[in-house]
């Protein structure tokens, strides 16, 4: 059991919980931290919501090195505005998870090198999907290409305190990201979306 997750404001029915972690909530009331984590889930079902720090740092790290390991996330598509953004779910990893991990792990404390660590998000995925005309720069290949300035880059969507008034905070696109093409198509210019829409469905092969 993390005693450090901290609560989202989803938790509607347990006010006294948003911001705080488990083991914040178990001292103020006065239970362990594993009966108040059910508590939370039988007052609020399916709207309880909250961070888990579960993997150690320098596990983190050294899962990153591992040469059968690719970065992803769990994150879905949204945006800022409209029905993708409605309600607005508590999701940091959907802004900024890729940039965040050449921020930290390849420019600040470097773990990988910028090659490694975008093959690990490109081609490593696409060739375990089957896409094989993804994720790599080729005659043939789909021209699926961002434009980064790595000294620039910076994840502008992380909050390690979710509440009310800085919820909003996390959904922030990253700095550092000039241009993306989807299918050879600019759909990223600057910090403007071009209003194109070449995108399509992946399935695996």
């Amino acid at each position: 059991m993390d005693s450090a997750a901290h609560y989202d404001p989803a938790c509607s029915n347990s006010p006294d919980a948003v911001g705080k972690t488990l083991e914040v909530l178990a001292r103020e009331r006065g239970q362990d931290p594993f009966d108040v984590y059910f508590e939370l889930i039988a007052e609020n079902g399916h709207e309880a919501e909250a961070i888990f720090d579960y993997i150690d740092e320098a596990d983190i790290r050294r899962l990153l090195r591992h040469p059968a390991v690719m970065i992803s996330s769990d994150g879905q598509v949204l945006a800022l505005h409209a029905f993708l953004n409605e309600p607005p779910p508590y999701a940091p990893c959907c802004y900024g998870e890729f940039p965040g991990v050449l921020e930290r792990y390849v420019r600040d404390e470097p773990v990988l090198t910028l090659e490694e660590a975008i093959r690990k998000m490109t081609s490593f995925p696409a060739q375990r999907f089957g896409l094989m005309d993804r994720g790599t720069l080729r005659p043939g290949a789909r021209a699926d290409i961002v434009v980064l300035d790595l000294e620039r880059i910076h994840d502008r969507a992380t909050n390690l305190y979710p509440t009310a008034t800085v919820r909003e905070l996390s959904h922030r696109y990253p700095e550092g990201i000039d241009y993306v093409f989807v299918n050879g198509v600019p759909v990223v210019d600057g910090e403007q979306h071009t209003g194109a829409l070449p995108g399509q469905v992946l399935r695996h092969r």
